[in-house]
């Protein structure tokens, strides 16, 4: 050293001291840039000496606590306990020598609260924990108010009352530390590192309130003090936690709102903060392992990536097979319980029934290990007994009736986790949902029901978990003919489906999110049509069927009128604004927190709007004045078929009528029709959810010419409707038209094609009126009315024609193109669809069931290779500014209005032709199967023919969907086949 004072003195002046005090600092400096443990051991001992030669005195006190401080750090480093006890002996013996108003003692009892906490890491004593919030509280009431101090007092005690939490698992303790740290961040005296890690603790504290309470708020605040404590790290050694938190809070948030994109940011934090040099050896690795296991299993459930199933089962043995994991570390339970999971999700892929019985095993395994480490009565505990009880169940629907005394292992596992975890807990719902199956499965329908009814309730529970008990406690309201009962829980339950599926999420996730509760709406109006509530069943509809659709139609709203209100216009322009920024945020800003800001100004902004009178239905389902006076001129029909009931709804003239149309729905109907029956029941039963995109259920599901089909179709429904309509003072003389939707299991149906076997018989519908087809009233009303300006378009008339004959990639050749477009070219033809009144696209097409947002038109580009497919997508054609959309769009592709009853989409009716209606085109041509070339030749003539009259007439709703029908009459008078001619269809106005 360069001072060294004399050893019989007791004293030393200022300037020694401060020499001394330099000297101390700058090796613990230099320790902690380099990490080398020889410059802590000489600043130790330093002070050790000093310590002992000022034997009194405030120097003695002062540097006592510094020797303290040091013996912490030490003990950080090497983990003896000895260390541990001399830093809270020292800290203790500065306490008792310092006055009691002395300005120093705030920062004192903030120090020996630091040492008090950290043996409670270790020993999980709450007395340390408490004694330390104390000294916390005593240093806060000091009068000595200096702020730097005062900010880590707060800090302490925040960061003490989290331990205090995690101990005892009382909330309120856990909001006392948040309302600490709060209250720490609005203080001076941070250094960037210590700022990022008071955010960090925050962060993690609402994401534990979170937890405990499901308030999805507490969440999306613990993502934003996440992502700042990301941003204010200067030390490279916390970069890899902090990532791992904000990873496993992005976790939580892909949960909630299925958003593929927090999935993906979620794994990529966590995948960095595990492959970083700077933490492998580190104690938290285990967990941050554990973290990313998970959401590489989440995101291999979503997209079926088998890869990310391997690496996450990879990484979850590494975590368990971690030096710091002994037999009895604490962490021990969840890590292997968290493999039994990952190891069911690969049972689920290969169906090894070894598979399951490892599974078992494990859970067995993770349980034991609950009790035997202190954590058998933390819920964490009661997850694993209730995973045990879950495989137990799987294993007895595996196997059978053979392994019944699994069911009953089950029921009890499951029975007494529920029983045990407090009703304010997310999961409680899944627990209740499960015991619920399990008491189905034994036969006790109405101890079954108590679960569902509870499940469905916990308000703190995740959405899509309480519309499935509510779907399940439906069926048994069904089979018991509690029609009451049943028509209470379908109206709340649709309540959800907002919830399930936000409108601000991406289309490819809304379109996850809306299978899991597919046709929920269409039982719930079932519900209302049978208790002759026709209006409330029609809302039902509108507000929870076609949600996807709904929200296109959203965003691609023109706030007009609301701009030109004085009182509104201000509001208005402001959510155009955060709406057209949120369209086109940067992939990159999703990870920095933008899009979550924009999503809560967005939010906030909608509810200013809906705060003014006029406005107080914005974004919400409409009134039922709205969707009656929808369209004036015609009737529109809603054809809802569930397994419960069928109905059609008839909207004309500002009324709502409904006609029953089967007692029993599936009495006398062709196998076809049977087998979607069957399919639709499993999944309104939830039998199973399609969380990978795979085919999980097959069914010969085509819905085409065939005769006995078409025939049923006519008399079991199309027409008893059409009589309806006569009594009500339509005439069925072919000359007036009709909207068709089709709901549930009727969202497939060519009603426009029913007819008696005959193929020229007047008893079908062609013969009667002139039909068209919308996927609801709201999509059918938007599409129209951005067009107004173009209703009537006189004069010439603008063609674009997009034809492929040949498509690059194998497709087969259309040779009939080049007769239609010799067609065609009789128009005028430009080259851009903007400036085009009719676009005609005579290529192949694809409508996407699985993910509708990419179905698409094939064209072609050119790259080095030559020519290649280019696809022109639904997604691409939404980008088209409204006043910039044609008249016509008639899409000489096969499928482009193709419903896959098969499909958990089905009752969405997302395909080309929909698809672009509610993006504003608002007359589209387009067909329900494949369909001959020289039908969409011959077709394509005789429309185009009397459509433009040679260039005389003008363009109207009226002459569109007139100009189709007498185009199908043409050609069904010389066709062969029903299949010809039939696959033809008008959308929209």
């Amino acid at each position: 050293m360069d001072y060294q004072p004399e050893s019989t003195s007791s004293y030393i002046n200022d300037n020694e001291a401060d020499c001394l005090l330099t000297r101390i600092e700058s090796l613990y400096t230099k320790y902690k840039r380099t990490q080398d443990l020889q410059d802590l051991e000489e600043a130790v001992e330093t002070t050790r000496e000093i310590v002992e030669i000022t034997t009194s005195g405030r120097f003695h006190a002062r540097f006592l606590d510094i020797l303290g401080t040091l013996i912490l750090d030490r003990f950080q480093r090497t983990g003896a306990d000895t260390d541990l006890e001399d830093a809270i002996r020292n800290a203790t013996q500065v306490m008792e020598i310092t006055p009691r108003r002395d300005i120093m003692r705030p920062m004192l009892l903030n120090n020996l609260a630091v040492k008090l906490r950290q043996r409670s890491y270790a020993t999980y004593e709450v007395g340390d924990v408490e004694m330390g919030i104390e000294l916390c509280k005593e240093g806060l009431d000091h009068p000595f108010k200096f702020e730097p101090c005062r900010q880590a007092l707060l800090s302490t005690l925040g960061s003490s009352f989290g331990i205090l939490y995690r101990t005892q698992l009382n909330v309120k303790d856990l909001e006392e530390a948040i309302k600490a740290s709060n209250e720490s961040l609005t203080l001076e005296g941070f250094t960037p590192d210590s700022k990022a890690a008071e955010y960090n603790n925050l962060g993690n504290r609402l994401a534990n309130l979170y937890d405990e309470t499901g308030n999805p708020d507490h969440l999306k605040e613990a993502i934003q003090h996440a992502r700042e404590a990301l941003r204010c790290t200067a030390d490279e050694n916390y970069r890899p936690s902090r990532l791992a938190n904000l990873g496993k809070k992005l976790i939580h948030q892909y949960q909630r709102t299925m958003s593929l994109d927090n999935l993906n940011d979620a794994v990529e934090c966590l995948r960095q903060a595990v492959t970083s040099p700077l933490y492998t050896n580190n104690d938290d690795w285990p967990g941050i392992a554990e973290g990313f296991a998970k959401g590489l299993m989440l995101r291999y459930e979503r997209t079926g990536n088998d890869c990310d199933l391997d690496e996450s089962l990879r990484f979850q043995q590494h975590a368990i097979d971690h030096e710091i994991i002994h037999a009895n570390h604490p962490s021990r339970p969840s890590l292997v319980g968290n493999l039994g999971t990952l190891s069911y999700a690969s049972y689920q892929e290969e169906d090894e029934i070894e598979r399951l019985m490892n599974v078992i095993k494990t859970f067995e395994d993770a349980v034991e290990l609950g009790k035997t480490t202190g954590t058998g009565d933390r819920p964490a505990q009661l997850q694993r007994r209730y995973n045990l009880g879950a495989a137990r169940y799987q294993m007895y629907l595996r196997t059978g009736s053979q392994s019944s005394d699994l069911l009953q292992q089950a029921y009890w596992d499951i029975n007494s986790a529920s029983s045990e975890m407090q009703d304010d807990n997310p999961s409680k719902a899944t627990f209740l949902f499960t015991f619920g199956l399990i008491c189905q499965t034994l036969g006790d329908i109405y101890e079954a029901l108590a679960c569902f009814d509870q499940a469905f309730t916990s308000s703190c529970s995740l959405p899509i978990i309480r519309v499935w008990a509510a779907r399940s406690a439906l069926r048994i309201h069904e089979n018991t003919k509690s029609w009451d009962e049943a028509i209470l829980l379908a109206g709340s339950a649709s309540k959800l489906l907002p919830l399930v599926c936000s409108r601000y999420i991406s289309l490819r996730d809304q379109q996850h999110a809306i299978a899991q509760v597919s046709g929920l709406a269409a039982d719930a109006a079932s519900l209302f049509l049978m208790a002759e509530r026709p209006d409330e069943a029609l809302q039902q509809l509108e507000f929870s069927r076609g949600l996807i659709l709904s929200y296109l139609v959203d965003s691609n709203s023109n706030l007009s009128n609301m701009k030109q209100d004085s009182e509104a216009c201000a509001l208005a322009e402001r959510y155009e604004n955060l709406r057209n920024e949120l369209n086109q945020a940067p992939r990159d800003e999703n990870l920095s927190g933008r899009q979550d800001q924009l999503l809560s100004e967005i939010e906030a902004c909608a509810e200013d709007i809906r705060n003014l009178t006029k406005y107080k239905r914005f974004l919400l389902g409409p009134e039922i004045e709205d969707l009656t006076s929808a369209v004036p001129s015609y009737p529109i029909v809603v054809v809802n078929t569930t397994n419960i009931a069928s109905h059609a709804i008839i909207t004309w003239e500002g009324k709502v009528t409904s006609l029953p149309l089967q007692q029993s729905p599936i009495e006398g109907a062709p196998t076809r029709v049977r087998n979607l029956f069957a399919r639709y029941g499993h999944v309104a039963r939830g039998d199973f959810h399609t969380d990978n995109g795979r085919v999980i259920y097959a069914v010969d599901d085509d819905i085409d010419g065939d005769d006995f089909f078409l025939s049923w179709l006519w008399n079991s429904c199309v027409r008893l409707v059409l009589n309806k309509l006569e009594s009500l003072g339509l005439p069925l003389d072919g000359q007036h038209r009709v909207w068709w939707i089709g709901t549930g299991i009727a969202s497939s149906f060519p009603f426009h094609a029913a007819s008696l076997h005959s193929s020229q018989t007047s008893e079908c519908t062609l013969m009667k009126v002139i039909s068209s087809y919308a996927t609801s009233i709201k999509t059918l009303t938007f599409s129209m009315n951005q067009n107004f300006e173009k209703t009537h378009i006189e004069g010439p008339k603008r063609l674009l024609f997009v034809g492929m004959p040949t498509t690059p990639g194998g497709h087969r050749p259309l040779p009939g193109v080049l007769e239609e477009e010799s067609v065609i070219r009789k128009a005028e033809i430009l080259d851009r669809i903007t400036e085009s009144d009719v676009v005609h696209f005579a290529c192949h097409g694809s409508s996407n069931p699985a993910l509708p947002s990419k179905s698409h038109l094939l064209l072609q580009n050119q790259d080095e290779s030559g020519l290649v497919v280019d696809q022109l997508t639904v997604e691409d054609l939404s980008k088209v500014k409204a006043k910039d959309r044609c008249f016509i769009a008639f899409l000489s592709a096969c499928s482009t209005a193709a419903v896959k009853p098969s499909c958990d989409l089905a009752d969405e009716a997302i395909h080309l032709a929909s698809n672009l209606q509610a993006v504003g085109f608002a007359r589209t041509i387009g067909t329900l199967w494949p369909a001959f070339d020289k039908a969409f030749m011959q077709v394509s003539k005789e429309f185009y023919t009397i459509l433009f009259d040679n260039g005389k007439g003008e363009l109207s709703d009226e002459k569109v969907a007139r100009a189709l029908h007498s185009a199908i009459c043409t050609l069904r008078s010389t066709a062969k086949s029903r299949d010809t001619w039939m696959p033809f269809i008008h959308y929209g106005g």
